[in-house]
């Protein structure tokens, strides 16, 4: 995924349901964050169109998977699996062993496909977080 993917894995973003787009989600901070981790955020094309992506990074210790997305009519094909397993190829190469990532409660397909590609779902931590603006 380059900065230039930007508005097109925005569109995909905004018109997935089960994704939430947060303040962090704005060009200027997707851009940095491709900038920071280059490696393991990708698209899906078809022909030259992106009909998926996942946006990935870590912090040099533990590696955070955010909005996974696939175009709706090119769903249940393997592109999003194939998305998170060439990601997570690209992690284990830097040496990362642990990766994390946010489901929203209120979407149980979300749910669905990451338990299907065998993640667990912790229960014994809360997620905590504070706005610095």
């Amino acid at each position: 995924m380059l900065p230039t993917d930007y508005p097109t894995i925005r569109r995909l973003w905004e018109t997935t349901p089960g994704i939430t787009i947060s303040d962090g989600d704005s060009e200027a901070e997707v851009c940095a964050f491709l900038t920071r981790n280059p490696a393991a955020s990708l698209v899906a094309t078809d022909r030259g169109r992106i009909v998926g992506g996942i946006l990935a990074g870590y912090d040099g210790r533990r590696a955070w998977l955010y909005h996974v997305v696939v175009e709706e009519e090119y769903r249940r094909m393997g592109i999003g699996r194939q998305l998170v397993e060439s990601s997570l190829s690209r992690l284990r190469e830097l040496g990362i062993v642990r990766i994390h990532l946010f489901v929203m409660a209120d979407n149980p397909e979300g749910r669905d496909f990451w338990r299907h590609l065998g993640w667990d779902v912790r229960d014994d931590i809360q997620l905590l977080f504070k706005k610095l603006t």
